[in-house]
């Protein structure tokens, strides 16, 4: 009998609850008029919801009983979906603020107030992302036998074959 494979070696997944960001505050129902659709209580900022998503993936990559090549693969998803996130997202918010729109969305904040509130989420979320790759994931793939070297580390020969390929 083949011993399990560490990188892929699946457990089972148990459900478990993800607690939502800071950012996506709980409002109870006796706080909320529901008899005005125009009360901004009622509404999800759509961007920092987008951002509570990413928090949901980072927690597949937070998840030990996920195989350790499919976690690094979730933390690429984070980083891609920021990538456009900020491409597309933060670019058309920016530009709201540079066309000088004050306006507040159906969520109550203005593109400015959208921002700095984004900002410092983002923030939270790459710092958890950076740590999980440095505590968790890299410690994993060394135990596991992959290495991961910088450029510098490589011999002359490496690094000619490196650059033949890349460059």
């Amino acid at each position: 009998m083949q011993a399990p494979d560490p990188i892929n070696n699946r457990k089972t997944t148990e459900f478990k609850h993800v607690t939502p960001p800071e950012a996506l505050p709980d409002v109870s129902e006796s706080q909320v008029d529901v008899t005005s659709v125009k009360d901004t209580r009622l509404f999800i900022n759509r961007e920092m919801s987008l951002l509570a998503f990413q928090w949901r993936v980072l927690e597949e990559v937070r998840d030990e009983s996920n195989p350790l090549l499919e976690r690094i693969k979730f933390l690429a998803i984070v980083g891609s979906n920021l990538d456009e996130f900020f491409m597309v997202r933060v670019a058309g918010l920016k530009a709201q603020i540079e066309a000088g729109s004050v306006a507040a969305g159906p969520d109550g904040l203005t593109p400015r107030e959208q921002v700095g509130a984004l900002s410092a989420e983002v923030a939270k979320l790459m710092d958890a992302a950076e740590e999980c790759l440095r505590d968790s994931l890299m410690p994993a793939l060394i135990q596991a036998g992959v290495r991961i070297y910088d450029y510098h580390e490589l011999t002359p020969q490496q690094q000619s074959e490196v650059n033949d390929y890349f460059v």
